[in-house]
């Protein structure tokens, strides 16, 4: 699924496809958590594997947003290292917001609420990339305009 992603993001936009699917996975991760548990388990299981392609869709593309981020090669090490330390810093505090929401709800309502976070954290990440796109065209844009202002005073 990352090189599909990939792919579509070169052909319509990284940030346009990583808007998709962090939306698709978002909405996959709440059908989850309110289906009734009486549901039949490949119905749950094809949700879970189709949110795991997403993520893994997702992951391809943030990294890919770096290069629209017209960085000086002297600090991209440094944007390296802070991207990766907020890309996987949900690896390091799943395992607390388990135990949390676990304790709080028990196990059936703690899923529900695993599921729900997860979404939230999803919703958090679109909203991001929003503002991370509006900046990245207004900034290409300031680019372009830069020229003609240098041409005009010359």
């Amino acid at each position: 699924m990352r090189p599909i992603g990939e792919f579509l993001g070169d052909k319509f936009g990284k940030s346009s496809i990583l808007i998709f699917a962090l939306g698709l996975s978002v909405t996959f991760l709440l059908v989850i958590s309110v289906s009734p548990i009486t549901l039949p388990h490949l119905y749950f299981n094809v949700l879970v594997v189709l949110s795991g392609l997403l993520i893994y869709t997702i992951r391809g593309l943030y990294w890919s947003l770096l290069g629209d981020c017209k960085i000086d090669e002297k600090k991209l090490g440094l944007a390296i290292g802070v991207i990766s330390f907020v890309g996987y810093l949900p690896d390091i505090l799943m395992p607390i917001v388990n135990i949390v929401l676990f304790k709080t709800y028990g196990d059936n309502a703690g899923y529900n609420a695993y599921f729900i976070f997860c979404a939230c954290a999803g919703i958090i990440g679109i909203l991001i990339t929003l503002i991370f796109k509006r900046s990245v065209k207004k900034n290409s844009i300031n680019i372009n305009e830069t020229p003609d202002l240098i041409t005009k005073n010359a």
